[in-house]
């Protein structure tokens, strides 16, 4: 069963607080949702996407130049091209 957008957003900050994300969002009340400029802002923060994906490398195939890019980068390139971005962090939920 597909989660609501908040309930993507509220579990994704929940998880990368977890790993070590801090961010002025931590200590707000996860009911309230956020507006859509400060979904983007934490969403794609590099600061948020390694706490969730983490910096480990993984190999991107050979039409990259460079394998063992940091699995963050590699996600937020991922997820800057899709319609839905909270739907693409829901799979990694």
């Amino acid at each position: 069963m597909s989660m609501t957008n908040k309930e993507i957003l509220v579990n994704a900050i929940a998880l990368s607080i977890a790993n070590g994300y801090i961010t002025p969002y931590s200590q707000i009340v996860m009911d309230t949702l956020l507006d859509s400029q400060s979904l983007f802002a934490i969403i794609f923060s590099h600061s948020f996407a390694k706490a969730f994906w983490g910096e480990e490398p993984i190999d991107m195939g050979e039409a990259f130049r460079e394998n063992g890019t940091p699995a963050y980068i590699y996600y937020l390139m991922e997820m800057v091209r899709e319609e839905e971005p909270l739907k693409y962090l829901e799979k990694f939920l």
